[in-house]
């Protein structure tokens, strides 16, 4: 006869299940996880048999990342006031930001200009907005942008601010 425990110093959403047909221990899940919460789980699994003989496996499981939560910026309105009509081309005016708990390419954010604006745009790595026109305050006193943070994950998430 040969048994079989999980130890771990914490609680884990692992059981183990023996298939005595196949032979086979599995290590079976027990509850959703989610990466963002535990990232890897340290445990050992101890097989022993009726003389007292025993053997150690420890185990040490990383969860892989899915894209599962979108990016959200830091604000959902930024507003800029008092810039100068005379403002250089190219001047960058303000940085938006946003963040994604994921990891790896699925927390990777790209910015967009969702309005159609030509005399701004968006550096889509690092959000940095910039002047892109002569601006004429006797013709346009407010200018409202939509812009977009989106992941690079498989199933892209976004948010957006203006």
């Amino acid at each position: 006869f040969i048994g079989y425990s999980l130890v771990s110093l914490t609680s884990l959403p692992f059981s183990l299940r023996y298939d005595l047909i196949r032979n086979d221990l599995c290590l079976v899940v027990e509850e959703n996880l989610d990466r963002e919460l535990i990232s890897s789980y340290q445990f050992d699994i101890i097989a022993y048999d009726g003389d007292n003989q025993t053997g150690i496996l420890h185990i040490y499981l990383n969860i892989d990342d899915i894209n599962d939560s979108p990016p959200k910026f830091n604000q959902s309105i930024y507003i800029i006031n008092n810039i100068s009509e005379n403002i250089l081309i190219d001047t960058i005016i303000i940085q938006v930001y946003a963040i994604d708990d994921d990891e790896g390419i699925n927390g990777e954010i790209t910015y967009h200009l969702i309005s159609q604006d030509n005399c701004f745009d968006i550096d889509s790595k690092t959000g940095h907005i910039r002047v892109r026109c002569l601006l004429d305050y006797e013709i346009k006193t407010i200018y409202q942008l939509e812009i977009e943070a989106r992941d690079k994950g498989e199933g892209s998430k976004t948010d957006f601010c203006t």
